[in-house]
């Protein structure tokens, strides 16, 4: 399969290419007009280096800013300012987070504000082309610059440095470092906004997997849909809300049958049709505060019998007439658990958050913002604050705990799925065998994952740090976040996986297959269904929750 090249010229470029370039290896291609802004600002960097003090390339840096270099000591300056910033520790970062750091750094330079030399964007995308990467280590940033990943990975294209990944013919030719280059190459955080968009492409599907996995649970336990009823969310209008509970109508809605469809469709209850009389085993509603406890089963015996209120088959063959959405059928409860009736508050905020993330990064992979800022249209330069990666930590640490609250609600829909009160099947969604467990210990797995969420949600600016002499008074730690964010969307898949299994065996117990197939989570069930294994005795799950897990993806489009 051909790749299509993404074009790096430091205004346009989205989290969306950035992902494509760092997992699938797309080729780049650097913008012209993104070239000549890197040259601008390096002839204008150099000028007004001549007639003021600049930091970094005629100062030391950190508590070192009052320290005058020399002209002539500026090349070696860099060179040592390079060699003592390498110090990174811990393991070698993924080669998907490295081509992540590369093409970040790439655009960032042709925002042309660095006064950086245009051959170190070259470079980059040559090595990203090439397949040649930098040997970068995880631990060193905290959130005001990726010093030590950015020192290496110069260290690396000035040829003092390696490189690895096994690359395609040859590496490119060391760079020859020039006064001010070092600094202006290290003034960024491309690692921690690299890592951050690779967990913001995990993340996104997988809060758009929730919907179709909650929507299946939801047809599982025969619940109510008056919670996602568009009126309800035109009074509280969260936008997150509004959307979610526009999705899950969309996907429990039938689609119009093709012409002579025999099969019926099955409705999910909206708790609104007074006038339909409850099927015979419906249990009274709730009359104290505990509103969402579990009620008895709700008509589908454990030999997969259809509810009384199911939809009746068509009694001969070739009958068929104009799509009509059949009437609502009465609500199995008159409310849900929380896990089903507030998913748009609980979820919504999630997806907002995501959202929020996604632009947070649109300004940093486009951004100048190197210390000191060189501005080429007015020969200027400005020392600032621009660096330091407050909004993008802040807006990582928001995710995670909205994710951390999802995932409760799913570890919530599991519980009902295993319980007879609300699915009318055995427990555990067991076979015939006496005591046999089922799914039971999906229930265990997925509040492990939850709890490795859990410890991945502590935010990271909840840290502080003074350095370099007390100079350097704060920081964001928005690296530490990046990887938490990493690390909570693998723990959020796996909780989802063990709801998703759970659903599709109570859906196959049931019998509910042909009747919810011309709904969006019908379809959803049908491909989950192919996949996973239909067999009820106990045996092994690793493997179903693996596939499940892989299923999400493809869930995310539907």
């Amino acid at each position: 399969m051909t790749l299509r090249t993404i074009t790096l010229g430091g205004s346009r470029t989205g989290p969306a290419d950035i992902a494509r370039i760092a997992r699938d290896g797309a080729p780049v291609h650097l913008a012209a007009d993104g070239l000549e802004r890197a040259t601008a600002a390096f002839e204008a960097a150099g000028e007004i280096a001549r007639r003021r003090p600049v930091y970094g390339r005629t100062t030391g840096v950190g508590a070192n800013r009052t320290q005058q270099v020399a002209a002539a000591e500026g090349d070696a300056h860099g060179l040592r300012l390079l060699r003592s910033h390498a110090g990174g520790a811990g393991a070698l970062v993924p080669a998907e987070q490295a081509r992540a750091m590369m093409a970040v750094r790439a655009n960032q330079i042709m925002a042309g504000g660095a006064g950086l030399r245009p051959a170190f964007a070259e470079a980059l995308g040559a090595a990203l082309n090439s397949g040649h990467l930098p040997q970068v280590h995880e631990i060193g940033a905290i959130g005001t610059g990726d010093l030590t990943a950015l020192a290496e990975t110069g260290l690396t294209l000035i040829g003092e440095r390696p490189w690895s990944g096994g690359g395609r013919g040859e590496s490119p030719a060391p760079i020859a470092l020039a006064a001010g280059d070092a600094l202006a190459f290290c003034s960024s955080s491309a690692l921690t906004i690299g890592q951050a968009t690779l967990a913001w492409a995990d993340v996104a599907p997988l809060l758009r997997a929730t919907q179709v996995v909650a929507a299946l649970s939801l047809l599982a336990v025969d619940g109510n849909t008056e919670p996602y009823d568009e009126r309800v969310h035109a009074a509280r209008p969260h936008p997150g809300s509004v959307e979610v509970a526009a999705a899950m109508r969309r996907l429990l809605t039938p689609a119009p049958p093709p012409a002579r469809e025999n099969a019926p469709s099955r409705t999910p209850r909206t708790g609104q049709d007074e006038a339909a009389p409850p099927p015979p085993s419906s249990p009274a509603p709730p009359t104290g505060p505990g509103e969402g406890a579990p009620s008895p089963p709700t008509g589908r015996s454990d030999d997969a019998t259809p509810s009384p209120s199911s939809p009746a088959p068509p009694t001969g063959p070739g009958e068929s007439a104009a799509f009509t959405a059949p009437a609502p059928a009465p609500a199995a409860r008159i409310q849900d658990p929380f896990g089903y009736r507030c998913l748009p508050q609980v979820h919504g905020p999630a997806v907002e958050a995501v959202a929020a993330l996604e632009r947070v990064l649109g300004v940093e992979i486009n951004a100048a913002a190197e210390n000191p800022l060189i501005s080429a249209a007015d020969g200027t330069v400005h020392h600032h604050g621009g660096f330091h990666q407050a909004p993008l930590g802040l807006a990582l640490d928001h995710l995670r705990v909205a994710l951390l609250h999802t995932a409760h609600l799913s570890t919530a829909r599991l519980a009902t799925l295993v319980e007879p009160a609300f699915t009318g099947l055995r427990p555990f969604l067991a076979d015939a065998a006496a005591g046999s467990s089922g799914v039971m210990i999906l229930e265990y797995t997925a509040s492990s994952a939850l709890a490795e969420l859990r410890n991945a949600a502590l935010p990271a600016a909840l840290g502080h740090a003074v350095l370099s002499r007390g100079v350097e008074d704060h920081a964001a730690f928005a690296s530490q976040s990046a990887r938490q964010t990493l690390r909570a969307a693998s723990s959020y898949r796996l909780v989802l996986a063990c709801e998703l299994v759970a659903a599709v065996r109570a859906l196959r117990q049931s019998g509910l297959g042909p009747a919810i197939a011309a709904t969006p989570a019908g379809a959803a069930y049908t491909l989950a269904a192919a996949r996973l294994d239909p067999r009820d005795e106990d045996r092994p799950l690793t493997t179903d929750t693996e596939t499940a897990a892989a299923l999400l993806d493809t869930f995310a489009t539907i």
